[in-house]
Formats: C-alpha cells, structure tokens, sequence
C-alpha cells in the first residue's frame, strides 16, 4: 500500500519527517524548492553537516529492496529557513 504523498514546510531546525514503524517498505522524500538543500539522517541532530543531501528538485528513496532501511525515524534540516519537501511512504501487507 502507498500513502497518498503529503507536504511539509521545514527550516534550518531539524524536524523529524516520519516516525519509525516496521512495516514500512519504501520512503521517498523530495526536495521541492528550487534552490535549497535539505539534509537527512536517522540522528534527530541532523545538521547540514553530518546528514545525507538531497538536491534542489531532487529525490530521495529508501528502499528495503535496495538494503536500505525505511522503517527508522528520519530527521531533516534544510540550510533555508523555508523549505517545502514532500514524503510518501510505503507498506507490506497491502
């Protein structure tokens, strides 16, 4: 089953983007704004220097099927103080 996508606007404070759960399959998050970076991790003090980037326009997905690991918490933090990103998220079973 795939969640319908959602929005969020985030800043230069990290947030945390989705809460853990176990049956979570797939995550994808986008990185709407046309200029910003944003930074995730599993560390709720996600910096822009120690998290992962995700580009300007660009998507992230974590795959189980790939070895990653969408069933953690993810943090994210941008280095604008107006960032819109997008999340969609997907589970076994359905």
């Amino acid at each position: 089953m795939v969640t319908s996508p959602f929005q969020t606007t985030i800043g230069t404070t990290p947030v945390q983007a989705v809460s853990s759960h176990e049956k979570r399959t797939a995550l994808g998050i986008a990185n709407l704004h046309s200029t910003a970076m944003v930074y995730y991790s599993t560390d709720p003090g996600v910096t822009t220097s120690s998290g992962f980037p995700i580009f300007p326009k660009t998507v992230r997905d974590l795959n189980i099927g790939l070895g990653d690991d969408p069933t953690r918490s993810i943090y994210v933090v941008s280095d604008t103080v107006s960032t819109t990103i997008a999340i969609s998220e997907q589970y076994k079973g359905a």
